[in-house]
Parts: structure tokens; sequence; C-alpha cells
């Protein structure tokens, strides 16, 4: 056993991961139940280790059990002002974290000090995230600085969690933060009511965090300046959306994060000045890790930074005390010091895609260095670490922003040397400009220009038209496998692998048999009505893996600035449940609220057809939309009541409205294009969904004289809207389910009217806006139901 145990900190590492990862599948009785198992079976393995030479056995079940209790504490906490969310509240508190200035709000991170709600005043503390929303085309902001003590007035509310299966859960990354409630408010709702005391340590850490800032504004500015300010402080924010995504599509957004990179060229820059200073070897570690640590505190303490912190003292400890270091078991003692504290810091993107980057590196980086040997040292150097880095990143990328980058292999290659000598002389001039001001004046100008042209040189490569490709995200199984294979095909195998194309064979074998199975396994019909805001979205999968979706649009009024529903909801809802391709995408009718995502859609995900009814107005999106239909050579289906379209062997859809053209009564569109809306009767077996678009009651009656089929579950017409679901629609219906896809609107959707008439016929009521997505299953001839939010 004796080979297990060379390298501790990965076996009680991965141990410790496991069981965070099992603790947040586990509700707290669950937990103590697999803690006391846990416990028993150590102590079984223990009372065995001298007849089984298995004494590392019993350590990596506690390792495990430690992070099931760790995750579990910090697991669902309690909302300290849970029972007043949802109300209007007074809170004074401190200004605890940076605040964030955009354009389209300022975010400060309030701590209370106490909040008044319904003329009850209670001392409490907890940070609440105050969003100040600037009145018109104001220009002149009221803004506030860290340590200042403000009033705010407004509706306290919870963030919003998971709404659709797999999306982002903001709840969750807030609460990491320790963040548990939101305030949205005018800039006359909030004002400051003195200055807080701060410790010498924090005071210390902003004075130069905002004089960096402020040397960064006066000497390189604009575009640059907050490039740089991203690269160097952190400050994402402050870069214009479309430089951040043009560094997704080359797949340099690494280069945005502060990671090891960044504190790799920090560290040598403060080497270089230790062996100026000529320190010993243990001075020059001491300084070095203290200008570190104060570092990682200034940018904010990400995840990635104190990892790569975490694993600079490591290194540069061994060196000071003439040992060599083993970087893989470094890095994973650096993975347990930070989940040790944060154990939810495993679920953070920073996170995983630093940790990953260096296992690549460390696994390979000498590997394609010497492969490569036939090139100038620095230029295989350098690709030899860009290789080994994607190579270790590129699952977690496509798992999380499913997308490939194809030319990120000779991007890096060109910018990372180039955003090297960016950092450097970004730090020299933070540094500089600090102790000496004709610093500033000096090399300003040369770190404006390399900020000019490390954005210029991305634009190049971002332009390239198959710069990027859209995948699907690949399953826990697949990352599982894929991070074992590339650890036992490199030098730093673990001993007991001794056949290592072996291992690799039977894990493929294994993906094989489940990408055979899966399928076999799950061949019910889902129905999934999306959370896109105030609008209409359903996916549909049928038993033999065929892929529907009807209508993408929606917005919600709370949503500004470049938010776009198919790029932001829809395409990554399909990407991450692994629908690479859609084969029939239906528009009810031409409105932006529902065709809005449309677009997006038929530009990321391979479409096969795409089925309409011709619309009276058309609006710039369905011109754009017919444009890609030709562009793409999708089948166009134009649909008209008693066209019955199969998709797969067993799901078809039945058109039962509009009739073809010519022989509707023209009476009907006297109102507009809600009532072209497509009518669609999805049947299965004895399952009976409908689909009604924004028909109105006069289509409803019309329908009526030749309708006589009890449903299963309803699409309720035009977001609830009273001007629908009238009492004799509904009543020949009779659905069980009823789902409304709505959200924050001014046009008083729902009808409390259309909840009565619902209710009266017993019909289950679930809305988006209340309850998230709506995901309905049928199987065994039974509809399963559930919903993304409980709170309703």
């Amino acid at each position: 056993m004796t080979v297990w145990v060379k390298r501790p900190a990965i076996w009680l590492t991965s141990a410790y991961i496991i069981g965070i990862v099992v603790g947040t599948r586990l509700s707290k009785e669950l937990a103590l139940f697999a803690g006391v198992a846990a416990v028993l079976v150590a102590g079984m393995a223990w009372m065995l280790e001298r007849k089984s030479n298995a004494g590392l056995i019993p350590v990596l079940i506690l390792f495990g059990l430690f992070g099931i209790l760790a995750v579990q504490v910090r697991l669902n906490p309690t909302n300290p002002l849970g029972d007043i969310t949802d109300k209007l509240v007074q809170i004074q508190g401190q200004i605890v974290e940076s605040p964030r200035y955009t354009q389209q709000r300022d975010i400060y991170v309030v701590e209370t000090l106490w909040v008044v709600a319904e003329g009850d005043k209670r001392n409490v503390k907890t940070k609440v995230q105050v969003s100040v929303y600037p009145e018109g085309q104001q220009k002149e902001r009221q803004r506030y600085s860290y340590g200042d003590i403000v009033e705010v007035r407004g509706r306290l509310e919870e963030p919003p969690g998971q709404r659709n299966p797999k999306g982002f859960d903001y709840r969750a990354y807030l609460q990491r933060r320790g963040i548990y409630n939101v305030m949205s408010v005018q800039p006359y709702s909030i004002k400051k009511t003195g200055i807080g005391s701060l410790s010498y340590v924090r005071s210390l850490i902003y004075a130069l965090k905002s004089r960096a800032e402020a040397v960064f504004d006066l000497y390189v500015g604009g575009e640059e300046g907050a490039l740089v300010k991203t690269m160097l402080l952190g400050q994402k924010w402050l870069l214009p959306s479309e430089v951040q995504r043009n560094f997704q599509t080359t797949g340099l957004s690494h280069l945005l994060a502060i990671s090891g990179l960044h504190v790799g060229f920090i560290a040598a820059a403060l080497l270089s000045i230790a062996r100026l200073l000529c320190l010993t070897k243990k001075q020059a570690f001491v300084f070095q890790v203290c200008l570190l640590c104060l570092y990682c505190a200034m940018v904010g303490a990400a995840p990635s930074v104190v990892r790569a912190v975490v694993m600079a003292a490591l290194l540069l400890g061994g060196k000071a005390v003439g040992r060599q270091p083993d970087m893989l078991n470094n890095l994973f003692v650096a993975a347990f010091s930070i989940l040790l504290v944060r154990p939810l810091d495993l679920f953070d993107v920073g996170f995983q895609l630093s940790f990953a980057a260096v296992v690549g590196i460390i696994l390979f980086a000498e590997c394609f260095e010497s492969w490569l040997k036939f090139l100038p040292r620095w230029m295989a150097a350098g690709l030899s670490v860009t290789l080994s880095a994607q190579l270790g990143v590129w699952p977690i990328i496509a798992y999380h922003f499913n997308a490939f980058s194809v030319v990120a292999m000779i991007a890096n290659l060109f910018l990372v040397p180039l955003s090297g000598l960016l950092v450097l002389t970004g730090f020299a001039l933070m540094v500089g400009a600090l102790l000496i001001s004709p610093m500033g004046v000096l090399l300003g100008p040369a770190v404006k220009l390399l900020s000019f042209l490390l954005v210029r040189g991305n634009e190049i490569f971002a332009a390239i038209s198959w710069a990027f490709v859209r995948v699907v995200s690949p399953s826990f199984l697949f990352l599982a496998c894929y991070y074992l294979a590339i650890w036992f095909l490199s030098p730093e195998k673990p001993g007991w692998v001794r056949q290592p194309l072996l291992w690799c064979g039977v894990m493929a074998a294994v993906l094989l048999l489940a990408g055979i199975l899966a399928p076999l396994l799950d061949n019910d019909l889902e129905v999934v009505f999306l959370d896109v805001g105030q609008g209409d979205c359903i996916y549909i999968k049928t038993p033999d893996e065929k892929y529907i979706l009807i209508d993408g649009g929606g917005k919600s009024a709370s949503y500004t600035g470049t938010f776009d529903v198919g790029e932001d909801v829809v395409v990554p809802f399909l990407l991450k449940n692994g629908v690479g391709h859609l084969d029939l995408v239906v528009m009810s009718h031409a409105h932006d609220d529902h065709i809005g995502g449309l677009v997006a859609v038929f530009e990321n995900i391979p479409v096969r057809a795409f089925m309409e009814y011709p619309p009276g107005e058309k609006s710039d999106k369905y011109i754009r939309l017919k444009e890609l239909v030709l562009e793409k050579g999708i089948k166009n289906v134009y649909a008209y009541s008693g066209l019955s379209y199969r998709v797969g062997r067993d799901v078809r859809l039945d058109v039962v409205y509009p009739d073809a053209e010519g022989a509707q009564p023209e009476a009907l569109f006297d109102r507009g294009d809600n009532n072209r809306s497509l009518v669609i009767l999805l049947r299965y077996r004895d399952a009976a969904v409908l689909f009604t678009g924004d028909i109105e009651a006069d289509v409803e009656k019309y329908l009526l004289k030749s309708w006589n089929l009890p449903i299963n579950i309803l699409k309720v017409a035009h977001h609830g809207s009273n001007t629908s679901s009238s009492d004799e629609w509904l009543e020949v219906l009779r659905p069980q389910l009823a789902v409304i896809q709505v959200g924050e609107n001014t046009f008083g959707h729902p009808s409390p009217e259309v909840l009565q008439r619902l209710e009266n016929r017993g019909s289950k009521v679930l809305r988006n806006d209340h309850h998230g997505a709506v995901i309905a299953r049928y199987t065994g001839r039974k509809w399963r139901i559930r919903w993304m939010i409980d709170e309703w």
C-alpha cells in the first residue's frame, strides 16, 4: 500500500472533494446517517488494517465524512431576514466591499447595523447587495465608497435561484459570498449618514487598491485602463461585454481572471527585487509571501488567486529550505487549504479552471516541450505550457460555457507572452507610480500600448468565422474518465497503474456503454416550460431522443443592457442539457415575446425543420429568422389545420388552428397576430398536451364547434390574459395541469379571473414567475410534474 501514499495530499483531498459533492446531494438527516455509517466502516477497516494493509482506507473514509460535514454546515443557511423579504424596509449599514460602478447600475455590498420593517426595528448583522439604478439619462451620480455608512429604503428581496434545469443559480453564487438578500433602488432611496471605522489592515488594503485604480485611470485610462484593472485588480465588470465575448471566443478568457499566470509573473518580479535587495533565501521567502498575500487580499481573494498564492508559497518555501517541490502534491495541498475554509468554492468556475489548467501543465508541459524540441526553445516552452493548460481546461470550459475554441492554441502562443509583458509592466506602473509619480509618466504609455495590442490582437483571432464551435456540456462520467485518463497517461501516473492504455480502454468502453444505455433507460416523453421571463418557450424531448422547441422569446422588465433571451437563457439550457441539434422548431406567431430568442438558437444550434404560419406583420426578428432558414437550408414547414407532423416514432403534433390561408374567417385576424397563433395538440399514447400561443376568446369560440377532447396539460393562452381562457373553453378542455408562461410585466398577467376559472375546474396551476421552469415527464402512462422553485 506504500505506493498509494506516495502523494497523500492527492488521495486525502480527493476523498474530501468527494465528500463535498456527496454532501450537497444529502439532506441533513441523511448526512448524519452517512456520518455514523462512515465512522463504523472506518472503524472496521482500522480493525482489519494489520491483516490487509489497508490503513489508508479508514483515513480516506474519515476525510470523505469531513467533506460531507463541512459542506452541510454551509449548505442552505438560514436567511437572517427571511421573514421580511418582499417587504418595504429601511436599512442602515456599512459598505464592506469595494463598490462596482457600471454604466447600468452601481453595486454596493452593505453589512447591516439595523433593519426596520413594518415599524419593527431589529439590530441584525447580515450582508445585503444594493443595486442603484440611475434615473433616466442621469450623467452625474452620487457615489459612495468603501467604509461609508448608508441608509437605504426599498423592497428587500431574495436573489433568484436556479430557474431552469442546469441554469445559473444566482442565489447560490451570492450565498457563497455571504450575501442572502438584495435591494434594487433609485438614487433618492440611498444616502450617506457617516463614515464607519475600519481596522488598520482593511483600511490599508482599500487605500492601496484605490490608489492603484487612480494610477491606472490617470496614466492609462479608457478601454485599455479597464483591461489593466481587470487583469491586475480583478475588476472584470469594467471591461465592455464585447471585449469579454471576444476573449471567450479565442479561449483566452483565463487572461482576464487573476490566476497562476499573473501571480507567477508578479512572484518573478518580486524575486528580482529581493535579489536587488541582497536578501537571503529565507528573507526573500518572507518578503515575497507577505507581498503576495497583501496582493491577494487587495484583489478580493478569489479562489484562483488564493490557489496561486498558496502554491507559490509552497514552492518558495521548498526552495528556501532546499527541498525539491512536488508540484502535483502541492496543488492538492492548495486545493485542500481553500476548500477547508470555503468548501463551496469547489463549485466556483474560477476555482475549477485554475486547478485544471495547473494539472494539465504539471502533467504534460515537459512532455510537450520534449516533443517540440525542433522549435526554438522560447517557442517550444510557450507552446508546451499553452497546449498542456488547454488539455486541462477544455472539458470544464465546454461544461460551463458550451464552447470550444479552435484558435485557442495559436492565439495563446502569440498573446500569452504579450499578456505576461503587460502584467509585469502594469505591476511596475502600479508600484512605481505609488512610490514615485514620474514613473507613471514613463510607464503609462507603454502599458496603454500593450493593452491596445492585446485587445486588437485578440479581436483579429475572434473575427475568424470558425474561431469557436458550440458544444453540449459533457457528462460528469466523461469528466471523471477524462481526467483519470490524462493522469494515467502522464509521467506522473500513480505507481499501481502498470498498463495505462488498458485502463483508458476500459474507461472508453464504460463511456460507450453508458452512451448506448442512457437513451434506452431514459425513454420518457419530457415537456419543459422554460422560464424566459415575459414570453413563451417550450422544450420537448420524445422517448426516442428527438428534440422540439416551441417558441423562444421573453424578457423580464428587470433585465437591462445586453441581455438576449436566446443567447443567455435558451441556448445555454439546450446545450447544458445535452441537446446538440433540434429536429423541429415551431414559431407560434411572430411577436418578439415568442421569437425573441430564436435568432440565437438558429445561429448556434443546427435545426432540421422550422414550422410556422405566415404572420400578418413581418418584424425584423422574423425577417432575420427567415434569412437564417434560407442560409442554413432548414426545411420550412407551413402549418395549417389538419396537418399532423410526426416527430420520431410515436409523437405527433396535430395542428388544429389556423386553417389554410384563404380558408380562415378573416374576422378572426382583425385583432392582430395573436389570433394567427398556431394551436398545436401533442399526442403520445394516452397523453395530450395543448399549446395555444396567444389566441384570444373569439378563436377559442371558433374551435369549440368541433372540440370534444379533454387534455392533460394546457399551455394557458396569452400569458393568462383575461382576453383568453374563457369559461366555455376551459369547461371543454378541463386540463389536469395549466401552465402559465409569464414573467414580470406591466400588463396584469396573469388575470385573477383566469386563475379563478382554472381553480374552479380543479386544474393545478403553475406559473413561471412563481415556480420557475415546469418539467412534465410522461412515464408509465402517468404524468410526473416538478418545478424549479418551491417557494410558492
